[in-house]
């Protein structure tokens, strides 16, 4: 009984070995055939993106000059609002001055008019009552 189950684990373990095997040639297969397909598509990347020589440098230069003109624009713009932004400081301080010449001015005017309605007046009711002409 002993000889038999001894041969019977014999040939299972002869099968487990032979199937771990096929698996590791299959596992192996599939590995290379992995690592052809990535090399496949690293080299069709490679292709898609080389550019002569000439092209590069055209690309490359008319970059520069892009980059130029957005600088120069930038600089323009720049320029332009600095210059709007002085232009609408002096007139919002001519605005303000404006402003207060205005009030002041206003000021003035009821100050006169306070004179002359309240003021003078009194003062010639003084005067007149001063010097007795007033009864």
């Amino acid at each position: 009984m002993s000889g038999v189950a001894g041969g019977a684990g014999k040939k299972s373990s002869s099968r487990s070995v032979a199937t771990k095997t096929l698996i590791i040639q299959e596992y192996k297969r599939r590995l290379r055939d992995n690592i052809r397909s990535l090399n496949d598509n690293f080299i069709n990347i490679l292709n898609a993106t080389k550019v002569p020589f000439a092209s590069c440098f055209s690309k490359f230069s008319s970059y520069c000059r892009f980059s130029i003109a957005v600088g120069k624009q930038a600089i323009t713009d720049y320029r332009f609002l600095e210059g709007n932004f002085k232009k609408t400081s002096l007139h919002i301080q001519t605005i303000i001055f404006s402003l207060f010449v205005v009030i002041f001015s206003f000021s003035f005017i009821w100050f006169l008019l306070w004179l002359q309605l309240m003021v003078v007046p009194c003062l010639g009711a003084m005067t007149l009552v001063i010097f007795g002409m007033y009864r």
